[in-house]
């Protein structure tokens, strides 16, 4: 059994497939998991989200899932979210139409971290960024989602884990790990670049160059 984590999705699903295919992806026995933001900026967020639910995705949430939320929730459009990516949803959402309680459910216990410890190796997996004095279970949910600091500035987290996802934060290039064992895996599939999937455990990446 592997535990595999995705990069930023951000609505790429012909990504999605590829790369799991290169990482020879098998639901019958690998989990699967993501450090968030699943939709927007690419063309087939429906489908990612139905990829999701279909193949139990332990995903975090990321500042995009949040929008969406509000969008099905509430009917929220607010432009910032439809600068980045908003418009490209809606429309991938009324075409590939989707039961909405699957999808609403599927959000709704969507978690804002997770605590794993695969072959002994303690992980936590966010999204965003953290503030190292504060426990995962104190943190505000809104450094969690949006913090870029965490990352930038090669913090030490002063926690006690092997090892911390994230993403949130696109990187030019591919998935790196700072001095304090914390771990990007958004290489940018929301720009047109890549999606990656890591080995947790092995650190072994599998990329897809979208363009």
């Amino acid at each position: 059994m592997r535990h595999l984590i995705l990069g930023d999705i951000h609505g790429q699903f012909d990504a999605l497939i590829r790369v799991l295919k290169k990482a020879d992806y098998d639901p019958s026995c690998d989990i699967l998991y993501c450090v968030g933001d699943l939709t927007d900026r690419g063309p087939d967020s429906a489908k990612v989200l139905d990829f999701c639910i279909r193949h139990e995705v332990c995903s975090v949430r990321g500042n995009h899932d949040i929008w969406f939320m509000d969008y099905l929730t509430r009917g929220l459009t607010p432009s910032v979210w439809l600068r980045q990516g908003g418009y490209e949803t809606i429309a991938s959402w009324k075409k590939d139409i989707l039961t909405r309680e699957p999808v609403l459910d599927y959000y709704q216990k969507m978690p804002y971290y997770r605590e794993i410890q695969p072959e002994g190796i303690s992980i936590a997996i966010i999204h965003g960024g953290l503030i190292p004095e504060i426990p995962l279970i104190k943190q505000d949910s809104a450094v969690l989602t949006w913090d870029r600091y965490f990352w930038m500035f090669e913090q030490d987290p002063k926690l006690s884990y092997d090892r911390i996802f994230l993403g949130h934060t696109a990187l030019s290039g591919s998935a790196r790990i700072n001095k304090h064992n914390v771990i990007n895996v958004d290489t940018g599939a929301g720009y047109n670049q890549k999606l990656t999937v890591m080995d947790m455990v092995t650190l072994g990446k599998f990329e897809y160059k979208i363009y």
